[in-house]
């Protein structure tokens, strides 16, 4: 037994390894998949997707990693691949940004509008983990969070930083999405530009403030 534990552990080093090579030269690695042996009996596999990325306030390098079982539910992923293909020829029409995640928190579709709408391109966000596009603001991190306990999120404005450092206030709307047995399915995320009506609704508060602050002064 002890010999075929060194084995396990040689092999799951190698895979390891072999994962971390990857990641040096590119920004993320997905679904490597790496075989535990056998506990109690099964055999236990998992698969790690793994990604870079920098602090903005230190440009301290840091690296996320994502650990899940092997075997995804392939009958959730058929269906949300078929449910993106019937609906994309629609969807890439939209000026509002959709954006479905699957459940391991992975954008399997963007449509055009994101480039427009928040200036990333979609290319860059495909098959991403979210968690990349999240970090500009700490609001969306909070919106995810409230979409993970009640499947459901209804026009939550935020302000979100463009790569470019410039901030546009979107409101977003998320539907957590299940299988007929429960488990989660995918959510989709759609994110409207609101900065335009934001602003003015701001600036007219402020303006009311700065009145309010003057009678108060003068009575």
């Amino acid at each position: 037994r002890a010999i075929a534990n060194a084995r396990v552990l040689a092999r799951v080093s190698e895979q390891i390894s072999h994962s971390q090579n990857h990641l040096r030269s590119h920004d993320s690695v997905e679904d490597i998949r790496i075989d535990l042996g056998r506990i109690g009996g099964q055999a236990r596999r998992i698969e790690v997707s793994a990604f870079r990325v920098t602090r903005q306030e230190s440009g301290q390098a840091l690296v996320v990693s994502i650990i899940h079982p092997a075997g995804r539910n392939s009958r959730g992923d058929r269906a949300l691949r078929r449910e993106i293909d019937d609906l994309e020829s629609i969807l890439d029409c939209s000026p509002d940004v959709v954006m479905v995640v699957d459940r391991f928190g992975f954008i399997s579709y963007v449509n055009p509008a994101v480039e427009s709408v928040l200036g990333v391109e979609p290319e860059k966000l495909l098959k991403q983990p979210l968690a990349l596009f999240l970090p500009r603001s700490a609001n969306f991190v909070q919106l995810m969070s409230a979409l993970g306990s009640s499947d459901r999120v209804n026009d939550r404005e935020i302000e979100v930083r463009r790569p470019d450092g410039s901030k546009v206030w979107v409101s977003v709307s998320a539907r957590g999405h299940r299988l007929p047995d429960g488990r989660a399915s995918h959510s989709v995320v759609f994110i409207r530009d609101v900065d335009a009506r934001v602003r003015e609704r701001l600036a007219l508060e402020r303006k009311n403030a700065e009145l309010e602050n003057y009678v108060n002064s003068v009575s």
